[in-house]
């Protein structure tokens, strides 16, 4: 199965990645994966802006936009399993049936913070001041620096095989975390893959 992810594309926020998303053709195989429009890190007088382009893509993508905490919705960091496939290869997201692999898709804050703390970052108000953002931008900036890898996911096992095991998923795939490239890690029990900021064409 082959996947396209849009992931952390922070528009409007501190770091905004220079991605179109507006651009993104309607594709039943293509998923946005949360922090697409950053309401958290958004100057606050370019709040309403920000709630009008989240607006349009959630309407135009429906179940295939998964917030991130950076979209700061009073919500939570749902899984959502993806469907079977249709006579034609695409995600059937029409029909109810989830597909035997267990594929799960979630931006990954509940993985790394738990239900509670994720719950209360998403339920926060967007805006930021432009101190506020300067100090953000530069956080950012020097994250960069220190690359999400491989080893990090394996030092997470715990987390993640709990988080599977909770839900019962064969594969997970995340973003939230920043990698600097694709990483496709197998532990025990579970297949997590974590996508970098903007597109990422994946096999699963």
């Amino acid at each position: 199965m082959n996947l396209k992810i849009v992931s952390d594309t922070h528009i409007f926020g501190a770091d905004q990645l220079n991605y179109d998303v507006l651009a993104e053709m309607l594709d039943p195989n293509t998923i946005l994966l949360g922090d697409i429009v950053d309401r958290k890190n958004c100057l606050k007088q370019n709040i309403d802006v920000a709630d009008k382009l989240y607006s349009r893509l959630k309407a135009r993508w429906g179940d295939q936009y998964r917030t991130g905490n950076h979209e700061v919705m009073d919500d939570v960091d749902n899984v959502l399993f993806l469907p079977c496939l249709d006579n034609q290869g695409c995600l059937n997201w029409k029909s109810p049936a989830i597909n035997p692999d267990r594929i799960a898709v979630c931006h990954g804050d509940r993985v790394k913070y738990g239900d509670l703390f994720s719950i209360k970052e998403r339920a926060k108000d967007g805006g930021a001041g432009k101190f506020e953002r300067m100090w953000k931008k530069k956080f950012s900036q020097l994250r960069k620096y220190v690359d999400f890898n491989e080893k990090d996911v394996m030092d997470m096992e715990d987390t993640f095989q709990r988080f599977a095991a909770r839900f019962n998923i064969h594969t997970l795939i995340v973003g939230h975390f920043h990698p600097n490239r694709l990483l496709d890690v197998k532990l025990t029990g579970v297949r997590v893959i974590v996508v970098p900021r903007g597109a990422s064409n994946i096999t699963v």
